[in-house]
């Protein structure tokens, strides 16, 4: 999970007229769906808010708070996020899928934010690349809540970050540029969120980059 910034000041006009005639989520459709949830694809660069998995197509739209909670916030373009579809399938002739994101959490009410540079703050990886946090209630909701830690989805993690470092040590082979250099450049790239499991990949640079400076 990384940090997202979603600006305001960019929602759709027509979702503004929805909430003016104070009508309820499931009228969120047609083209000015199409349009939220474009928006929320670019926002986040292509990546489900939750797990970072590149999305497909058009983001699903998400509530952070749900409308069980707050049905006043259920038109709310700074209540949404996009997200994956939440099913990993490992047996497509059954349809068996392992359920996360937001297929998982349902209606419960997340305590960790996405939107909160504070709450992101708080999260750090293991070496197998289970994402975790060192508030606990945050920590429940990363590996409980969202389930972001089955075997699959960390092992797409890990493969994420060895091509992109593949592709550093190229690059700095043929820029002829020391190795932390190539990392503070691979680095600067993971945080501006455009790499699919980019907050492993950043993880990964700094613990990297540290171990550098340390020797």
């Amino acid at each position: 999970m990384k940090l997202i910034t979603i600006d305001i000041s960019k929602e759709p006009v027509c979702l503004i007229e929805l909430r003016k005639r104070s009508l309820p989520y499931h009228e969120l459709k047609d083209e000015c769906l199409k349009s939220v949830r474009k928006l929320l694809f670019e926002f986040q660069f292509g990546y489900c808010a939750y797990c970072e998995k590149r999305l497909s197509a058009l983001a699903f739209i998400e509530h952070y708070i749900p409308i069980s909670r707050d049905s006043s916030k259920q038109l709310n373009f700074d209540n949404f996020l996009g997200v994956c579809s939440g099913k990993d399938y490992w047996a497509p002739p059954a349809n068996d899928h392992i359920s996360h994101c937001g297929d998982k959490r349902q209606s419960i009410t997340l305590k960790i934010n996405p939107k909160s540079l504070e709450d992101i703050k708080t999260i750090y990886f293991e070496s197998d690349a289970t994402v975790r946090s060192n508030n606990s209630d945050y920590d429940k909701d990363l590996t409980v809540v969202l389930n972001l830690n089955f075997e699959r989805l960390k092992e797409k993690r890990i493969a994420s970050f060895n091509h992109n470092y593949r592709k550093v040590i190229g690059e700095a082979m043929t820029l002829r540029i020391s190795k932390i250099e190539a990392y503070k450049r691979a680095l600067e790239l993971a945080e501006s969120g455009m790499l699919e499991y980019s907050a492993f990949i950043v993880f990964q640079y700094k613990k990297l980059i540290q171990e550098l400076n340390n020797n």
